[in-house]
């Protein structure tokens, strides 16, 4: 199979996507796998590059995505997302149901393609950490990189959602990143602290959650240690998201001292 670096070859079939990786593999070549989740958008160029980044490796690109987008940044292969399996992924919990569906379709890419690494946006942190889970129980020997999310000027996480908010909405959402810093900044103090800055601050605004969790595993937060603060609120009734990690009990300026 000829192959010819950032041309953004098409592969419209699950098979073809098959035999692509199975043959980038066999000459020696990492496959990186960068599965879009929604139609493409700026936010998708940093988990591009992110995966170019990886030497000698062939970045392939399943969703939808631009050919012309695509050749500009490297792309070597692009792909449609292929159907989800018959067999779904199920969770435990029922507030992840609505993530079932993504991890059924990023399943069958991993059969598929049996990428070196994934590369995905940890603006969906909850997503990245149950991929990682998946990885590690189906025994596949991906790694999973995670890619900071891409922000305005304004310091707004670039999300679909923002398409249906106004210029004026869009300003008032920068409350969501003005929490999540703030808050930061009270790590050295515990996590109560950082909890009770991001929620005064957001107390004007339609929240839906603010938590702190466990980087590594997404349970408590540590009393000591690496966790994550995200936060869901509504404009007008359009959904956000948002998150930072967090260094609960040790502060960012004693992060080179711990």
């Amino acid at each position: 199979m000829a192959f010819e670096p950032g041309a953004a070859r098409v592969i419209d079939s699950p098979e073809m996507l098959r035999t692509f990786a199975s043959a980038m593999r066999k000459t020696g070549r990492p496959v990186v796998l960068v599965p879009l989740s929604e139609s493409w958008a700026p936010q998708h160029v940093a988990l591009v590059r992110a995966a170019r980044t990886v030497p000698r490796a062939v970045v392939v690109v399943v969703g939808d995505c631009p050919e012309e987008h695509a050749r500009e940044l490297g792309v070597d292969a692009l792909a449609a997302a292929p159907a989800p399996p018959a067999l779904s992924v199920r969770l435990d919990a029922p507030s992840l149901e609505p993530l079932e569906a993504r991890l059924s379709a990023l399943l069958r890419l991993l059969v598929l393609v049996n990428p070196h690494q994934v590369v995905l946006s940890e603006r969906d942190f909850e997503f990245m950490l149950l991929t990682q889970r998946l990885i590690s129980e189906y025994g596949f020997t991906t790694t999973v990189r995670g890619v900071p999310p891409t922000r305005s000027a304004a310091g707004v996480a670039l999300q679909p959602a923002l398409a249906e908010l106004s210029a004026e909405q869009i300003d008032r959402a920068t409350v969501l990143s003005a929490a999540l810093l703030a808050a930061t900044h009270r790590a050295e103090d515990g996590a109560a602290a950082v909890l009770d800055t991001a929620r005064e601050i957001l107390s004007g605004m339609d929240v839906e959650y603010v938590e702190l969790r466990d980087a590594r595993t997404f349970g408590p937060a540590p009393e000591r240690g690496e966790a994550r603060l995200l936060v869901a609120a509504t404009i007008d009734g359009v959904r956000l998201i948002d998150n930072v990690g967090v260094p609960v009990g040790i502060g960012f300026k004693n992060l080179s001292e711990d």
